[in-house]
């Protein structure tokens, strides 16, 4: 999963190309009316530590 480092705290990752994948962030991060472009990022902080 591509991710750029903002800073020590905060991470940026882009969707995933898998669909099923990319339905459970969608679901995940809770955001209505989300239009997902090719420049679109999520913050780590959506995230579990676990996770990332």
């Amino acid at each position: 999963m591509p991710h750029r480092m903002c800073n020590k705290f905060v991470s940026f990752f882009c969707f995933p190309t898998d669909e099923e994948l990319r339905k459970k962030w969608i679901v995940a991060i809770r955001r209505a009316n989300l239009a997902i472009k090719a420049h679109t990022r999520v913050c780590s902080r959506h995230f579990k530590r676990e996770d990332i």
